[in-house]
């Protein structure tokens, strides 16, 4: 046996102690197990993995493509050669079947890959 008294006081608060430490170690454990894969998703899939409407997300996945593909350069050629690839709003991260993706600030792609050869309204000469 120990020569050592433990008072009250020094087991209340190991004991708290203990308590506290095991609390926040499940709580890291639980947020840990949240994590989730890299969503490749291009902003164009939506979450169903249907195809959005160009239109209504503002993006176009063949830019140089005929006007019924992208609806809002129908009449602006001077648009052609802008695509995500050369865009200051862009950022690369991969590959998504077969094809170059990345990060797009815009509020749009949030939480989304966009393509590299796509195009939308808000392009931006990269600098």
């Amino acid at each position: 046996m120990s020569s050592q008294k433990i008072n009250r006081r020094n087991f209340i608060g190991g004991s708290l102690l203990s308590v506290a430490s095991l609390a926040f170690f499940k709580g890291n454990l639980a947020l840990a197990s949240d994590l989730k894969p890299l969503d490749l998703k291009p902003a164009d899939v939506l979450e169903n993995g249907q195809k959005a409407v160009p239109a209504l997300v503002n993006y176009c996945t063949d830019p140089d493509g005929a006007a019924k593909t992208c609806p809002m350069r129908k009449s602006d050629k001077s648009k052609h050669g802008q695509t995500c690839a050369n865009c200051s709003f862009y950022t690369p991260k991969g590959t998504y079947k077969g094809q170059e993706v990345g990060d797009c600030v815009l509020a749009m792609a949030q939480k989304k890959k966009v393509y590299a050869s796509a195009w939308c309204g808000t392009w931006a000469k990269k600098a």
